[in-house]
Parts: structure tokens; C-alpha cells; sequence
């Protein structure tokens, strides 16, 4: 896991030594073990790269790193199952210096070419430079679970870099706002990941799974090198082999991720997906399951806890920590210092979060400090096993209005069983209200998830309504939609994961923990696993009025039983509502009335900054009010940087 740069510049001028190396030690933070910078071609091209040492820590893994005198790369991520890539390779007569992954890249590039990538399992972001056919190639992993960004300007260069905050420092480059893309933002804050752009004019993203080609006459090419719905069978064998085969898929992609050379951990929130990580690296290490690069410390936990607010989930992570005699670290907010660190960790996240991004920078820090480097993660199981509230909703909708009625109460059930426990019944009973009225023939409004909690109070209409903050502005709706079968309800979870959740909550822990120079894996996403799950039928991931009915029935006698059949999710997020009624109370109210916030022309400041005072006054923010005043926040923390 590192921090990646590149400038090639098209034979009009040359790139300065100075010049990579300011650009790209803007990445201190996801590399501070190390640096290297090359000039290539003729010094058309720079490349530049921020170490974080996982894997071969001597100066044997210092990239740019150059393989048979031919080809370099910079590389920002980990190919799992290198190990098993290098031994194939040895036996075509392949030798190494190196016991990186990184060098078997090199090594498979030069034997299968860019089918090297369709061999690899793991995670990356990289670009490699053929010094013979003077051809520079960039690739982003199947899902993007690593970040790559670049700047085009066509007859004249072409840049990238891991963040966006890189391009603050790129020579001859004005880095400016896109007003349009940031309204967008700030309305639908987890949408815009998807579509390959930013909050930035000509700042654009390489898309997961595809990849850019510039050759010798500087002609660029982007190509998808990767689509997931090729690679998915439907699996119609029985539940019992279904289960048998996603638990060794799961356990191979948790062990497979064990291998490191420094310390590993978990954050553990005491959710399903997170708990179940955690477990599985305790399964693996009770039957000796382990392989011979996994290091001496991995069986600890971080957990996030928020005292006295409704997001804190520490009761449900310490039943994890004691049904597995295991050991946890356990972070809190710093409230002294709340309003300066909420600035600090915003400003250099460089986007627009739902929440404040220092809610997830706490718990790498933590494994920072104690001197961790790679924590193992639960993320991807609510997109791939609908462990989102909206889309059991979306999913009880599509049963109703198909006429299923038997399954549109199955579903009621799940979906009621996932609010806050006093809310249960009262849920229940609509959605079997709503079902009786679509029977009926009455009137039918598909009523959104939104009439079920308490956003639709007299005091949230103008929340509600929203525009009224913007002066009635305008911007161009740049959600996308990936077709997987429209007539088969996997496409609420093609849209969770390749639109709606997974390139956002990606984007956000990516950054978050590079804050702090953490490498985030993610059993979850291993390919394997997400092609299987795709091609499991619905009644296996949902059954009997639970969500990710596979894993929890997987998880059988290896979590404690009130965490393997827990059905409400919290998440791991900001309690910004308590924040702004109380530390966070004076900084909002000092920020919206100052003259930087005043004086723009995205917002009505007067409009917001009267309701602002209002709430900070009554101390009457909210859940849904707070986040959606967080939003603009977050985007007058970015402009103003």
C-alpha cells in the first residue's frame, strides 16, 4: 500500500526532477516509509512513489522498481496470491531479487502481458512503463479498491496520482472546483464515486476494472479489461453445498490476506461482516490454517466507541472480543481538539463525505499508534448479501408490485427486523398495511424508508424539500445505472455494489486509513467470493427474515449467537448530530458566519446560516438534518482549504 505519481509529458518540454518529487511527496501520508522518483524516456516521463513497507521491507522492494531492463512500475496495493504467481513463474524460468509482490507483477506482465491481470487476486492501482516500446499502461483493480486519478490535457501531458490532493502541486495545473459536480456531491454525496469523475475540473478517475494505454506517439486509450458479469454462474446446487462452498472460499480469501511482513489487526465494530473477519482470522489460527509469510501479530481488534451517543456499538464488539478470548484496542473521539482535527482530516480528504471522514481516520490512527500497519476488514458483505435497509425495501417493493404477495410479507419481516427495536411493530404493520392496500386494489403510493424513522417531522419539511439552501441552482444528474438483469432482483445489488455503496464506502477508508498510513484488505471483495455471491440465488441471502442468510448460517458456532443473528446495523459513521448540539456547537455556528462561507454563489448562506443558529441554539439537530448540513459543511472545509 503506498502512494503513486506520474507526469509524461508529450515532447513539448521535460519533467523537472523537482517537479515528480514535489508532486508526488503531497502522498507523504500513504507512504511515510520511504520515496523513490526516476526520469525516463528522455525525461518526458517522471515517475514517483511514497513506500509503505508490507512486504519485503528492505530497500530490495524501493520502487520505481525495473525488471529485465525493460520494464518499470510504480504500484500501489497487493497481489494476494503472489506467492503461488512467483512458483509458476519460477518454473518458466523466471528468477527473482525480491521477495515482493510487486516483482512478480513485472515478471507476469513480461510473460502473459495485460493478461497478467486477470491471474492476479488482490488489490492495485499501478502504471508500468515499457522502455522498448516506449508504451505507458495504467490498470486499476477489478472494483477500485484502490484509487487512481489523472489529469489529460491532450498534445501537452498526462498526469496521475492516488488522491486528488496531489494535484494541488502539479506544475502549469489550476486546480479548480466543478460547481456542477459539486452540488451533485453535496445532494447525493455516495453517487459521484461511481461515474469516474470528482469535485475538480479535468480531474477524472480510471474506472475499476479498466485501464489506459499511452504509446510512442502519445495517443491514449482506455480499455475495460474487466466485467464482472461474465465471470458469474448461476449456482443452482443445494443449500448445503452453497454453504460448504462459501465458507472455503471466505476462509481461503481471509488467509490469503494474513500474508505481511508487519503487524496486522481488525476493525471490529461488532456488526455481521466485521465480526465475522475477525472470527475467521481466529479460526485460521486455532487450526493452524496460517502460511509462512503471515507475521507474529494479528489477532488484535480496534474498536471505534462514541459514549453516550446511539452510534456506539461497543456492548456488541466486546461480545465478539470475549466469546474469542481475544485482545482489542479501543478508540474514542478527542474532543479536545474536535473542531481543529474535524478541519485537518477534512481539508485533506479533499472530497464530499456523508459524514465527517475523522470518524474513520480515529480508528487507523489508533492502529498507527500501535504500530500496525494492515488491518483486515469486513467490507463488501452488505452490498453482496443485502445488508442494506433500502434495499430490502427496493426488494419488498419489487415482490409487491410483481404480485408475490407471499414474498412481499417475507420481506416485511426482514425489513422491520432491521429498524431500532421500539420501531419493530409500528414498522411491521405498515409495510403488512401497505400489502393489504395493493391486494385490495385501493390506493397504492410506494412509500419510501424515509416514512419509517423520524425524518418526516414538521421541523425536517424544509430539510425535506432541500433546494431552497441552493437558490433553485440547477446541476446535471450524473447518475449511472449497470445493467445486470433488470428482470431479476440482483440488480439492487449490482446497484449497491458498482453504484450506490462500494465505490464510495471504498474511496472513504481508503483515504481515511492512508491518513494514517493503514492498509486496509477486505476478504469480502476477493473476486472469487463477490462472483459467487452474484450468482447465488436471492433465498440464500435472504431467509427466515434475516439478511446474508449464507453467512450467518456459515458463521455457526464461531460467533456468539446475539451477534450472528443481529439485525440492526449502525455502521461505522460520525454521531454528528451530538456533535453539533454539543462540542461541535460553537465551531458550526462561527464557520457559517464567516465571510468565506457568506460570500459564494453555490449556496444561500443567508438562508442556511438562520437555520444553522436556529438548531445550534435549541440544540435540535438531528440525525437527518446534521448530515445534510454536513454535506455543505464539508464542501465550504474544501473550497476554503
Amino acid at each position: 500500500m503506498c502512494g503513486i505519481a506520474g507526469i509524461y509529458k508529450f515532447g513539448k518540454s521535460t519533467v523537472d526532477f523537482n517537479e515528480i518529487k514535489k508532486f508526488t511527496d503531497t502522498l507523504f501520508h500513504r507512504g511515510p516509509d520511504g520515496a523513490g522518483y526516476e526520469l525516463l524516456n528522455n525525461n518526458l516521463l517522471g515517475l514517483g512513489h511514497r513506500r509503505l513497507s508490507i512486504l519485503d521491507l528492505s530497500e530490495l522492494g524501493r520502487q520505481p522498481m525495473v525488471f529485465a531492463n525493460r520494464y518499470w512500475i510504480i504500484f500501489n496495493g497487493e497481489i494476494f496470491n503472489f506467492i503461488e504467481l512467483k512458483e509458476e513463474l519460477l518454473q518458466k524460468g523466471i528468477s527473482f531479487k525480491t521477495d515482493t509482490d510487486t516483482e512478480v507483477i513485472l515478471a507476469a506482465y513480461q510473460i502473459w502481458g495485460k493478461d497478467a491481470f486477470l491471474k492476479f487476486n488482490g488489490m492495485w492501482a499501478l502504471a508500468i512503463w515499457d522502455d522498448i516500446e516506449k508504451k505507458l499502461i495504467l490498470c486499476r483493480d477489478r472494483f477500485g479498491i484502490k484509487p487512481l486519478h489523472y489529469v489529460f490535457k491532450q498534445n501537452n501531458f498526462f498526469a496521475f496520482a492516488s488522491e486528488t490532493i496531489a494535484f494541488n502541486e502539479l506544475k502549469d495545473f489550476n486546480k479548480k472546483i466543478n460547481n456542477d459536480r459539486l452540488l451533485f456531491a453535496i445532494h447525493h454525496p455516495s453517487n459521484l464515486e461511481s461515474t469516474g469523475e470528482t469535485i475538480y475540473d479535468d480531474i477524472k478517475q480510471l474506472l475499476p476494472g479498466h485501464l489506459i494505454e499511452i504509446d510512442h506517439k502519445y495517443n491514449l486509450q482506455q480499455s475495460c479489461w474487466w466485467n464482472t458479469s461474465e465471470y458469474i454462474t448461476i449456482n443452482n446446487s443445494n443449500f448445503s453445498k452453497q454453504k460448504e462452498d462459501f465458507f472455503n472460499l471466505f476462509e481461503n480469501a481471509c488467509k490469503i490476506r494474513l500474508r505481511s511482513d508487519v503487524p496486522i489487526a481488525s476493525a471490529l465494530s461488532g456488526g455481521l461482516d466485521s465480526s465475522s473477519v475477525f472470527s475467521m482470522i481466529n479460526y485460521i489460527s486455532k487450526n493452524n490454517h496460517t502460511f509462512n509469510r503471515t507475521p507474529n501479530s494479528w489477532k488484535k481488534a480496534v474498536v471505534a466507541t462514541f459514549p453516550n451517543t446511539d452510534i456506539d456499538e461497543k456492548k456488541y464488539a466486546d461480545q465478539v472480543i470475549n466469546f474469542l478470548n481475544a485482545e482489542a484496542i479501543y478508540t474514542k473521539p478527542n474532543y479536545k481538539n474536535l473542531p481543529e482535527d474535524i478541519l485537518k482530516t477534512t481539508k485533506l480528504f479533499d472530497a464530499i463525505s456523508g459524514t465527517p471522514i475523522i470518524s474513520v481516520t480515529d480508528v487507523y490512527k489508533a492502529m498507527q499508534l500501535n504500530g500496525i500497519k494492515v488491518s483486515l476488514d469486513g467490507h463488501g458483505g452488505d452490498e453482496l448479501l443485502f445488508g442494506y435497509k433500502s434495499s430490502i425495501y427496493d426488494l419488498f417493493d419489487y415482490y409487491l408490485t410483481n404480485g408475490n404477495f407471499l414474498k412481499a410479507e417475507e420481506i416485511a419481516t426482514t425489513y422491520s427486523l432491521m429498524v431500532e427495536p421500539n420501531n419493530i411493530s409500528k414498522t411491521k404493520e405498515k409495510l403488512l398495511q401497505i400489502i393489504q392496500n395493493h391486494k385490495n386494489r385501493s390506493i397504492f403510493s410506494r412509500l419510501k424508508t424515509r416514512i419509517f424513522d423520524k425524518r418526516n417531522t414538521k421541523k425536517n419539511q424544509k430539510f425535506l424539500n432541500g433546494d431552497y439552501w441552493f437558490n433553485d441552482q440547477k446541476y446535471t444528474n450524473l447518475q449511472q445505472h449497470h445493467k445486470f438483469n433488470s428482470h431479476y432482483p440482483e440488480q439492487l445489488l449490482w446497484e449497491d455494489f458498482f453504484i450506490k455503496h462500494i465505490p464510495y464506502n471504498l474511496r472513504d477508508f481508503d483515504r481515511g486509513a492512508m491518513q494514517h498510513g493503514i492498509e486496509i484488505r477486505m476478504p469480502f471483495m476477493d473476486y472469487r467470493l463477490v462472483c459467487f455471491c452474484f450468482g447465488l440465488p436471492i433465498d440464500s441471502k435472504v431467509q427466515k427474515g434475516y439478511t446474508k442468510y449464507i453467512l450467518r448460517e456459515s458463521m455457526k458456532k464461531m460467533l456468539p449467537e446475539t451477534i450472528r443473528l443481529r439485525t440492526n446495523k449502525i455502521g461505522l459513521g460520525a454521531p454528528t448530530s451530538h456533535w453539533f448540539n454539543n462540542q461541535l456547537n460553537e465551531f458550526i455556528c462561527d464557520e457559517v458566519s464567516s465571510v468565506s462561507f457568506t460570500n459564494t454563489n453555490i449556496w444561500n448562506a443567508r438562508v442556511i446560516k438562520e437555520e444553522v443558529i436556529k438548531r445550534c441554539k435549541e440544540k435540535s439537530w438531528d440525525n437527518f438534518s446534521a448530515n445534510k448540513f454536513w454535506n455543505v459543511l464539508n464542501a465550504h472545509i474544501i473550497i476554503n482549504k
